[in-house]
């Protein structure tokens, strides 16, 4: 199948197709269906013959589990294609394939197919909620599998789905609860194994990683993959306790933000002033990143110890950029001083002449103010959570193992707070354009302006080329189109604009598993104070009329 230019409408067409003919998850379901779900949570039904792997259905699950996923559709096609008792499951098979393969089209039909083939069966239910929430649909997404659920159907692939959501809106011992129903209904699924290791503790999750390692097949795509996480954890020696601990009495500080600037006349970014050991360090601030990032320059001042070779990505075409994984005795941000750390050094930084940039969520065990209007960042400790320990401050270079899961909770002080999606390091913003239903756009405050993607742009608003230029951490944009005149809504703000430049978003979206509409922008929040609650996904915007901009 040829994708379309504009594959947003195509998708969303055969999703609505897809939740007409299901009815959004049937409810019923006989003995006979619940009795081979139940044994093969695959959707596959009873093998026979001398081997296990015996039909095109079983070899193609073999081949997903061993992550050879472009052998693995092509098996899920032949078992398909005949129409027999296996099409069903082998359609919802294959539209995982092909959104693993990034191919959102196909995997909306084959999802739709295989619900058409047969709409009571679970794994192809489940498969309509994961081509939902690829498209960003995450409420739609999260009532198919919170019906399927419902049902008593273990389907292993509806349950990570609800893990993936319960993880994105901060409700952590929910989505540990069901993975770990996933992982017990179907341990050998790459993608939920790999999602429930991420709930273990560092100790556990290198003994769970060596064991699956143990049962791979050798030499294949998975084992090699599995070899490299193992000697990536071996090397930076993860453990249950964050490294990076806060060491000063101080728990909270308050720094000046200094102004980054793009050319003569145009602010284009905050840095806040940091030392790392004993080199000094302005380091732009960037809700859109992750880690801390330095350029060779300042890892060399300040006697960095290389660690091992890395690669980082961002907005841009030229692909990712080299560099390598160091350990800093201290960082000293403020008042507060870390000790035993790691930081990303970037050979050939393509920014402008800053020293690097901290991602906010690195902040994460702290409220996180940007008070852009009055030029500080302010940092404090979160509001203590009833009958679970605070945490021991530390900044979060990796993504961090939470010892303690709980469910998001809202202070009475955030009250007023937006609820939004965390991904990642990705923190996505439920925004309207114009009329449209919300999209999830990404607060970036390392990106100069607001941008939209031309797919979705298309939907809402005339779209033409561009003779602007954008550039990000990976090199120029080359691509890069305008709309009309349209109006932002997000939270209890709008902006109306002339004109946006629309740009391709798929690599982030890509990273984050779901599809991100836009990105607000520095241009726009640098009028706002803007309050990061990373534990609970939380932010708040306000805008002062009376303060000077």
């Amino acid at each position: 199948m040829t994708i379309p230019r504009n594959w947003r409408p195509a998708c969303l067409l055969l999703v609505g197709l897809i939740l007409t003919a299901q009815g959004v998850a049937q409810d019923s379901a006989s003995t006979a269906e619940d009795s081979v779900a139940a044994k093969h949570p695959a959707g596959l039904p009873e093998a026979s013959g001398e081997s296990k792997f015996a039909t095109p259905l079983a070899q193609g699950m073999q081949l997903y589990y061993q992550r050879d996923l472009t052998k693995a559709a092509a098996k899920f096609k032949e078992a398909a294609d005949p129409g027999g008792p296996e099409s069903a499951a082998a359609y919802a098979w294959l539209s995982r394939m092909q959104l693993m393969l990034r191919q959102s089209v196909e995997a909306a039909v084959s999802a739709n197919k295989a619900l058409q083939l047969d709409k009571d069966l679970p794994t192809a239910q489940s498969a309509v909620g994961e081509v939902l929430y690829r498209l960003g649909k995450l409420t739609e997404a999260q009532e198919v599998f919170r019906r399927i659920a419902l049902t008593g159907k273990p389907d292993a692939r509806a349950y990570l789905g609800l893990a993936k959501i319960h993880w994105a809106t901060g409700n952590y011992l929910s989505a540990k609860q069901v993975i770990d129903r996933a992982h017990a209904l179907d341990p050998d699924d790459p993608e939920i194994f790999s999602r429930w290791l991420g709930t273990l503790p560092g100790t556990e999750r290198l003994a769970a990683l060596k064991s699956r390692l143990a049962s791979a097949p050798k030499d294949s795509p998975y084992s090699k993959a599995l070899e490299h996480m193992i000697a990536a954890r071996d090397n930076t020696a993860l453990q249950s306790v964050p490294a990076c601990k806060l060491v000063s009495t101080a728990s909270s500080t308050r720094l000046g933000l200094e102004s980054l600037w793009r050319g003569p006349n145009q602010l284009g970014g905050y840095g806040i002033p940091i030392k790392l050991n004993d080199a000094k360090a302005n380091l732009q601030v960037d809700t859109g990143a992750f880690g801390i990032i330095v350029n060779t320059r300042i890892a060399q001042k300040a006697g960095l110890q290389r660690s091992s070779d890395i690669g980082l990505g961002g907005i841009g075409d030229n692909g990712p950029l080299s560099g390598y994984l160091a350990h800093a005795d201290t960082i000293t941000i403020g008042d507060l001083q870390f000790t035993d750390c790691y930081v990303q050094v970037v050979e050939h930084l393509r920014m402008q002449d800053e020293d690097g940039l901290i991602a906010t969520s690195v902040l994460e065990d702290f409220l996180v103010d940007l008070d852009f209007p009055a030029k500080e960042m302010r940092l404090s400790p979160l509001e203590p959570l009833q009958d679970i320990p605070s945490p021991t401050l530390s900044l979060h270079s990796e993504m961090p193992i939470k010892p303690n899961l709980h469910n998001r909770t809202i202070p009475d002080k955030y009250a007023d707070f937006e609820k939004v999606y965390r991904i990642g390091r990705y923190l996505l913003i439920p925004t309207r354009v114009n009329d449209s239903r919300p999209e999830l756009f990404l607060l970036d405050t390392g990106a100069w302006d607001n941008v939209i993607a031309p797919g979705f742009a298309r939907e809402v608003v005339k779209v033409s080329e561009s003779p602007g230029k954008v550039s990000g951490l990976a090199g120029e944009v080359k691509n890069v189109y305008q709309t009309d005149e349209l109006t932002l809504t997000f939270g209890n703000f709008q902006q109306h604009r002339q004109r946006l430049l629309a740009i391709d978003l798929k690599a982030a979206s890509n990273s984050a598993e779901t599809e991100i509409s836009g990105i607000l922008g520095f241009a726009m929040l640098w009028i706002l104070d803007v309050k990061l609650d990373y534990r609970d996904h939380l932010v708040d915007f306000q805008l002062d009329p009376n303060r000077p901009h």
